[in-house]
């Protein structure tokens, strides 16, 4: 055989049609595997491996053409359930899990490694077709009541386990939680900002979310006095004072994206209020009596 030739386009397709429908039997299969198990325990063929595959993407092209061959390969009907399959059984065979595991756990330990997930993850995010193909999937997954009941009862008994519960708060405390400003939560609060005046904040907006317009007795507690400006020093500084009666599940979603939820609550409060957002004493006092 010509050297090179077993990479032709022409071989490779007679190849694929003598194969194709042949099933391999339970003896060649346990063959393959023994073969590939030995090759991949050996760490210099793991190393270059692994090398050759980063140098091949690093080749203009190569990483499109990857892409490319996968996607129509799984453009075919029988693909995915033929990969379900596999995983399937390459999953019922005794030692294969702790195996994986194992092998996972030593990838991790390698801080360089994991270092470069996060960024790669980072970018891939922030690419704009990966915001509308994640828009677009949880859309699908919010559309469909069987996919919302399954996904919340696996939340609901993941959450159910204190010891997740406890992994999940020390992981997200502190300094690790995405929403840390450097401490701001132990500052103190103007004392102005006191529960009288949170009172004449709620009542002002008619005890109902500023947002979505839950009424306090379908909260489940008291609404939630939101700091538009996120600036704990209001009322005791020279900055007018915004705030907002919310519910618990927007006072959590202000707490992300802050530029554009205070945005929102300015033109709110500025067009339908007039620029008002809680009653002085004196009105609050002279309110007439609820029946």
């Amino acid at each position: 055989m010509i050297k090179g030739s077993k990479s032709s386009p022409e071989l490779r397709a007679k190849l694929s049609l003598a194969h194709k429908g042949k099933r391999t039997s339970p003896e060649t299969k346990a063959k393959l595997r023994e073969t590939t198990r030995l090759t991949w325990t050996n760490q210099e063929t793991r190393n270059a491996r692994s090398n050759g595959i980063r140098a091949a993407k690093c080749v203009p092209g190569v990483k499109e053409h990857m892409s490319k061959v996968l996607r129509e390969a799984f453009k075919r009907p029988d693909a995915k359930r033929h990969q379900q399959i596999a995983a399937a059984e390459r999953a019922a065979r005794p030692g294969v899990k702790e195996t994986k595991s194992k092998c996972m756990k030593a990838v991790w330990s390698d801080p360089d490694y994991r270092q470069n997930v996060r960024e790669s993850i980072k970018h891939a995010k922030n690419l704009p077709e990966s915001k509308q193909k994640t828009s677009a999937s949880m859309k699908i997954i919010a559309n469909r009541p069987e996919q919302r009941d399954r996904v919340s009862k696996q939340s609901k008994e993941r959450w159910s386990n204190p010891e997740f519960k406890k992994q999940r708060i020390v992981a997200m405390s502190g300094q690790n939680s995405p929403n840390w400003r450097g401490g701001l939560s132990f500052e103190p609060y103007c004392p102005k900002f006191n529960n009288e005046f949170k009172e004449r904040v709620r009542v002002f907006f008619d005890r109902r979310c500023l947002l979505c317009g839950k009424e306090e007795i379908d909260n489940g507690k008291r609404l939630s006095v939101h700091h538009c400006d996120y600036d704990k020093e209001v009322c005791c500084n020279d900055r007018p004072p915004i705030f907002a009666a919310v519910c618990c599940r927007h006072n959590t979603l202000a707490n992300h994206d802050r530029e554009r939820w205070r945005l929102i609550f300015h033109r709110i409060i500025e067009e339908v209020y007039g620029g008002k957002c809680y009653y002085t004493k004196e009105e609050f006092y002279n309110l007439p009596e609820p029946h």
